[in-house]
């Protein structure tokens, strides 16, 4: 405290953080492919083959190839894959050769999405936030994109809003992503296929398999009361996605009550659609999206500044900084 005035900044969200935790996940992902199922063909059998459920010709012709290639040599695939991971998680946590870090994982991610995710599941018409769309590796990428590291700023401290603000892309760019990310899943509601009664309710229990009693237990119970509604779910689920998309564009107090439902939403969906990312199944490779949502949301979270808490102090000359390259 100085002058009768609480520093407000001594503990703060800031683009470090976000990209800290970020390498938490992927040092997780990397974890979970060291489980023993991913060694053996199970690997494909239950990861990477289901993906081909619904999708175009094409695709399950190159999901095919790919898997014939892998899997006689699964177990050192598998190894680099980790390793892969590994490194990429490290990286960031620890703030080393962040570019180079946050280059391989972009091309990572797009591989993986392409190889592992099914691209979230996003050509096969009945994709489903509730269940992991649009594909969690995605929106490491994404996430990646935010907090690129310049090389060096002139913005005032005073003036950043989001912890993301002096990143790459900025706290405007990334509102925008932010918002079209939550209209994508809104539009995922309206397809024919999830407006159908009993759409949600398959969703979700079909998510429990494998997953430990008191966790599937949930999916079930939830499964049971939308059943025959999931029309009228789809639609209030769109309702409310759309409700996050535009609120995050209103004054502060907007924007937070936008995100504090966003966080609900996917604490709902992480829990009773996609089970946790099915990290208790022994070959769950990845939390899914939803923490990476939440992520993002923290991400662009309105923050409050020396000047908002007291408009009568002067705001500070511009820090200049460099970022670990």
């Amino acid at each position: 405290m100085a002058n009768g005035v609480t520093d407000v900044r001594r503990f703060q969200i800031d683009r470090l953080l976000i990209q800290r935790i970020l390498g938490i996940i992927w040092l997780l992902d990397g974890l979970l492919q060291l489980q023993p199922g991913m060694f053996s063909a199970q690997f494909m059998n239950m990861i990477i083959t289901p993906n081909t459920q619904g999708q175009p010709e094409w695709y399950v012709h190159d999901i095919q190839w790919m898997a014939n290639l892998t899997t006689p040599h699964i177990a050192i695939y598998n190894a680099l894959f980790a390793v892969i991971q590994l490194v990429i998680g490290l990286g960031l946590i620890l703030n080393v050769k962040t570019r180079a870090t946050l280059t391989i994982s972009f091309v990572w991610a797009v591989i993986v999405w392409f190889a592992g995710e099914g691209l979230g599941g996003l050509l096969t018409g009945s994709a489903l936030y509730l269940t992991g769309a649009p594909g969690a590796v995605i929106l490491y990428a994404m996430i990646g994109l935010l907090v690129w590291p310049l090389r060096s700023t002139t913005a005032q401290k005073d003036r950043i809003k989001t912890a993301v603000d002096n990143g790459l892309l900025g706290g405007k760019a990334s509102l925008g992503i932010f918002s079209l990310i939550w209209l994508l899943g809104a539009l995922l509601q309206l397809s024919p296929f999830n407006l159908q009664p009993d759409t949600i309710a398959q969703a979700i229990a079909s998510g429990a398999s494998g997953n430990p009693e008191w966790l599937a237990g949930l999916a079930h119970t939830a499964a049971r009361i939308v059943t025959g509604g999931g029309t009228y779910v789809s639609l209030g689920l769109c309702l409310l996605q759309v409700g996050i998309a535009g609120g995050i564009w209103g004054k502060r107090r907007m924007r937070r009550a936008a995100l504090i439902l966003g966080w609900g939403l996917c604490l709902v969906y992480w829990v009773i659609g996609q089970q946790l990312g099915g990290i208790f199944t022994g070959m769950g490779t990845d939390p899914n999206a939803a923490p990476l949502l939440a992520l993002f949301e923290l991400a662009i979270w309105p923050l409050s500044t020396v000047a908002d808490k007291d408009p009568g102090r002067a705001p500070e000359k511009p820090e200049h900084f460099q970022e670990s390259a």
